[in-house]
């Protein structure tokens, strides 16, 4: 469990290393109990639930906790990307499609002209009307 320490209600990243250190002549419970290190300014920060994005269009990160009545709570930043970034994302998606289709071996395009025979005729119709047209058949 993440652990802050509160410095005058700014939380402050601390862990139990620090705090021994910083009270060297105190000896804690085990399990270090909320209730003892909340008396040395030392507070357990509750998780929340980190929010669903989309990926496509936002970012998120773990912001600074917030003091809620009695208890330091985990928030979320969820900011949206930015033109470049959206731009960045979508040149990416079409270079993953490309990269895909170089992987397809010739297996593959078999498979896939037995599984669609009308797209596969289509497909084989066109590529004879094309090698025609270049040599002047037509």
């Amino acid at each position: 469990m993440k652990l802050i320490k509160d410095n005058n209600g700014v939380p402050e990243p601390y862990s139990i290393s620090q705090l021994k250190a910083d009270y060297p002549n105190v000896s804690f419970r085990r399990g270090y109990p909320a209730s003892q290190l909340n008396q040395f300014g030392a507070y357990y920060v509750t998780d929340t639930a980190r929010p669903v994005i989309d990926s496509m269009i936002e970012t998120i990160s773990e912001g600074t906790p917030v003091k809620v009545v009695d208890d330091w709570v985990q928030v979320w930043d969820v900011t949206p990307l930015s033109q470049a970034e959206l731009d960045a994302r979508a040149n990416q998606v079409e270079y993953d499609k490309l990269a895909e289709l170089d992987r397809l071996s010739i297996r593959d395009i078999r498979e896939w002209i037995a599984a669609q025979p009308t797209a596969a005729k289509t497909l084989k119709d066109r590529e004879a009307l094309a090698v025609a047209a270049r040599d002047r058949i037509v």
